[in-house]
């Protein structure tokens, strides 16, 4: 470092002592500080020979999604601010590119448009050709198109979520983030009141996971302290119990505003329409017959699950 004090003295003498610089004091000065500037990279990056490795840390992969948008200032925005949230975004700027950029990235996540005036398609039928894809993969619709038809369509086609434009950047983000996260598994706490033990035990069996939490109560004994500790983001009651029936225990949880917006999904075997009413009167957001335990129930339960993480992003 001795040739860098050496040069740095003598820019600081020539910068002292002279208020104006001569033409040829300047061209010194540029001198001294190529010099200097020299000496810095040569003594603070040394070359790493073979004898020297260096560790290398590689880059950890970065979920992938892809924008079909000709909104480019909206896909833009999503790229950069992408970056602060661990996503790598691609853009698409018209649904003919976004079916090339699918086959050659083959992303993780696709965000689609819905309307594309320059084209003579529209987005719901890319939607609907990805919806038989395998494997699939999760969309997420963002379109200025609110009206019901629109949000069917994309149903039936099997979207995510629907995003009505405007939507904040980082709420796009979120639900991108949580849906790469477990996009096919359920996962949550679900408290289940039933007299029935042998029935909560197969219950138990039937969603054994480890991102599924089941807590089953046989009585409503406990009910109000398990509803406190457990916070469950799912409730599912038996509409008959010896003690106190399912939709009394409903009737308790929706008067109390700290559960207002906990699903809860009614088990029974008697859904005569009287039942119905009943039920959902007392606040009751789905019901579902026991005879129908098996692929139906777990498409239900999903369903409210989903909602649940939907709601707490917004």
């Amino acid at each position: 470092m001795a040739e860098a004090s050496k040069k740095a003295c003598e820019i600081e003498n020539l910068l002292l002592t002279q208020t104006n610089l001569n033409p040829e004091q300047v061209l010194r000065l540029k001198e001294l500080l190529s010099t200097l500037s020299q000496v810095l990279e040569s003594q603070s990056y040394p070359i790493i020979t073979p004898s020297e490795p260096s560790a290398t840390v590689l880059p950890e992969k970065r979920p992938l999604v892809l924008i079909i948008d000709d909104d480019t200032e909206l896909t833009q925005q999503l790229h950069q601010r992408g970056n602060d949230w661990g996503i790598q975004i691609e853009q698409a700027s018209s649904l003919s590119f976004g079916r090339e950029e699918i086959e050659r990235i083959h992303p993780d996540l696709i965000i689609l448009d819905l309307t594309f005036p320059n084209e003579i398609e529209d987005g719901l039928t890319l939607l609907v050709e990805l919806s038989a894809s395998n494997p699939s993969i999760p969309v997420l619709v963002l379109t200025v198109r609110g009206e019901l038809s629109a949000r069917l369509q994309a149903s039936r086609a099997e979207a995510t979520a629907f995003l009505h434009k405007p939507f904040s950047l980082d709420q796009i983000l979120a639900i991108v983030h949580q849906t790469l996260q477990q996009p096919d598994a359920m996962s949550g706490k679900i408290l289940v009141v039933d007299d029935d033990p042998a029935f909560l035990s197969l219950l138990q069996e039937r969603f054994k996971s480890e991102e599924l939490e089941i807590i089953t109560l046989s009585s409503t004994q406990n009910f109000l302290e398990t509803l406190e500790t457990v916070s469950p983001d799912l409730l599912i009651l038996d509409l008959i119990m010896p003690d106190l029936d399912g939709i009394e225990l409903c009737r308790v949880v929706r008067n109390d505003p700290q559960w207002y917006k906990l699903p809860i999904l009614f088990l029974t075997g008697y859904s005569n329409r009287r039942n119905m009413e009943q039920l959902f009167a007392a606040g009751a957001d789905d019901f579902i017959s026991k005879s129908a335990f098996g692929l139906e129930l777990q498409t239900r339960i999903f369903s409210h699950l989903q909602r649940v993480r939907r709601w707490r992003l917004g």
